[in-house]
């Protein structure tokens, strides 16, 4: 108890820091699972209106809820997901948080408890660290915030030249969050892997200056949790530990090399399960599954590869500050500053290497800079003790209060979107508790499939192209199926197939709505609407495809389909003719929602479905 306190009385000011930003972090997740929406019911997940935490997090709704409702497996992660899924970065935390959601009510509760409790020891971690490298109380506590801002101004600047684009800094400057919270905090991959991150960066240095067994045990540990937790962050560090392990083998220090080689094997053979099953997923993805998630051959990105030349010119100095002296640990953070920046410009072997600069530098840059920083503020100590220290106060102040605007900004704009009418919240409770199990639901929606396949046991017919292995024939087959159900004539049900690159996140809640589903071939697609060419091409193919199946009865009986659900976003688009011959009875109605059933002409309640308002 006496070192307890100790440690409290010394570290008190900047364990109170930490914990202050992990709730104004966390926060918003417990006000939008705790707190009751405007006009609406409250739901976990935005597909619409949530800019980028919309996005991300739609990819992962249904997987925690198949993770929930299925037999959860560390082993075998994707236990539950139909037509064999792809590696979804974060995919070990979506079946922790799936098993820990059947003692917490639920998969997203639960994924807000873990959440919380990794940003907590992503906070205090970062504190450690600060205080290790700078030896000041002062410098630590005001890393903590300051390093969240960082991640945020560089997710708004990037690598451009500010002094020529300053256009860019105005949403910094105006704290404008752009309907999205911090970026490090936006989806389960980056918010899970920070804290084992900042833990090895802590515990591997130590393991290899001492050898000590409980530091090699916590290093190879924090580094199998990397690996468990984002593909991005362990393929980044590996290169930055080999980088370091040769520069040891140069210096002729074989016994820190052997210790750097021995704590990652330990690591690797901690994590196999989830180096095979990443093997496993990829080796098993289809021609078209990996063009929709941009896998396909080894091409270096221009474009990338100049925002990693920018980003290198910058961290030229801080090299220049940090390899003047034989100190290790430093060379550890020089490797880690520059990894990401060589890995992203090589596209076609991994999915979206814009997350090496996007997600990965701005953590990997923090140790880097910290020393650098250290080393300039102990030179100006000599000479302006006292104005420095009221600086670094002045800073942490400062980071603090732009934090935590923008997380309440964010939550102020994005608080609606995190909403259903009251009718769609009773329709979807019905789907819950009275579907059939195993039931596919069929809507023509993108916001509908995601908020069934989240919120329900019940699968979708419309599949995402990212979760799913079909073919591009199959996922858009279904889709125009779905269309043809419904009654849109073709320009609607085509129009919504151009090539856009994702959904707009602008304007009025209807406006929001329909810039999603117009986005349609963005979920169908994924990454090949980025090369507009290649959906262009086949536009009118599937126009003339989606006239035969207007023409088609039965349209819905290729693929499973039980339930049909009309809300709102249903009807976005006039129906004019809907496809004959599919036989229903009405479910469930509640004002602006129905959900029907489908059934056989001898049903004496069927009817024949002629659109929503039909």
């Amino acid at each position: 108890m006496r070192y307890i306190g100790g440690i409290l009385v010394r570290h008190g000011p900047g364990i109170g820091v930490a914990a202050v930003m992990a709730a104004v972090v966390a926060g918003p997740r417990w006000w939008l699972l705790g707190t009751s929406a405007p006009g609406g019911a409250r739901v976990p997940i935005s597909p619409w209106g949530a800019s980028n935490i919309g996005l991300d997090e739609s990819l992962y709704g249904a997987s925690l809820r198949e993770a929930y409702d299925g037999v959860p497996s560390l082993l075998t992660r994707y236990t539950g997901l139909s037509n064999r899924a792809p590696a979804l970065p974060g995919a070990f935390w979506v079946q922790v948080d799936g098993l820990l959601g059947r003692f917490t009510g639920g998969p997203f509760h639960a994924q807000a408890i873990t959440f919380t409790i990794a940003t907590v020891a992503t906070m205090l971690l970062l504190y450690v660290l600060a205080l290790e490298i700078s030896g000041s109380r002062l410098i630590a506590m005001a890393a903590v915030p300051s390093a969240l801002v960082f991640g945020e101004v560089f997710q708004q600047v990037g690598s451009s030249i500010p002094l020529a684009h300053f256009s860019l800094w105005r949403p910094v400057l105006q704290i404008d969050p752009g309907r999205s919270f911090h970026p490090w905090y936006r989806f389960i991959a980056p918010s899970m892997v920070l804290a084992p991150f900042f833990g090895s960066v802590i515990a591997i240095p130590r393991a290899i200056e001492t050898g000590m067994r409980r530091w090699m045990l916590c290093a190879s540990a924090a580094l199998a949790l990397v690996i468990y937790s984002y593909l991005f962050y362990w393929i980044a560090l590996a290169l930055a530990l080999g980088w370091w392990g040769l520069t040891l083998l140069m210096r002729r220090d074989a016994a820190a090399a052997g210790r750097l080689a021995a704590l990652t094997i330990i690591a690797g053979v901690l994590a196999l399960p989830e180096l095979i099953a990443r093997l496993a997923a990829g080796a098993s993805l289809s021609a078209d599954a990996r063009a929709r998630i941009g896998v396909h051959h080894l091409q270096v990105n221009a474009s990338l590869a100049s925002s990693s030349g920018r980003l290198a010119l910058f961290c030229l100095p801080i090299v220049y500050l940090l390899v003047r002296e034989r100190d290790e640990r430093r060379r550890f953070y020089v490797a880690l500053l520059l990894s990401p920046l060589i890995l992203a410009p090589f596209e076609g072997v991994l999915p979206q290497p814009d997350h090496f600069l996007s997600l990965v530098w701005p953590p990997f840059a923090v140790p880097a800079l910290l020393a650098a920083g250290s080393v300039v503020l102990q030179t100006l100590r000599r000479h302006y003790a006292t104005a420095g220290g009221a600086a670094v106060m002045l800073l942490a102040v400062l980071a603090v209060s732009h934090t935590t605007v923008i997380q309440a900004r964010a939550l102020q704009a994005v608080n609606p979107s995190f909403a259903v009418s009251s009718d769609e919240d009773a329709a979807l409770s019905w789907l819950r508790t009275q579907a059939v199990r195993g039931a596919v639901v069929v809507s023509p929606s993108v916001i509908t499939n995601i908020l069934v396949a989240s919120l329900t046991p019940a699968p979708r017919y419309v599949k995402d192209g990212f979760v799913t292995s079909p073919s591009d024939a199959e996922l858009v087959d279904r889709f125009l199926r779905a269309e043809a159900a419904y009654g849109f004539n073709a320009d609607d049900a085509l129009g919504r197939l151009v090539p856009v690159n994702r959904p707009l996140a602008a304007g009025t809640a209807a406006t929001l709505q329909r810039s999603v589903e117009k986005g349609a071939a963005f979920y169908l697609l994924n990454d090949e609407v980025s090369v507009p060419g290649s959906v262009a091409q086949r536009i009118d193919g599937w126009r003339s495809q989606y006239l035969a199946l207007v023409a088609e009865r039965d349209v819905l009986r290729a693929y499973r389909a039980d339930y049909l659900y009309c809300g709102p976003r249903e009807r976005l688009w006039t129906a004019s003719a809907a496809a004959r011959g599919t036989m229903v009875r009405l479910v469930f109605r509640r004002a602006t929602v129905a959900i029907y059933q489908r059934t056989s002409p001898s049903d004496p309640a069927a009817m024949e479905f002629k659109g929503c308002d039909g």
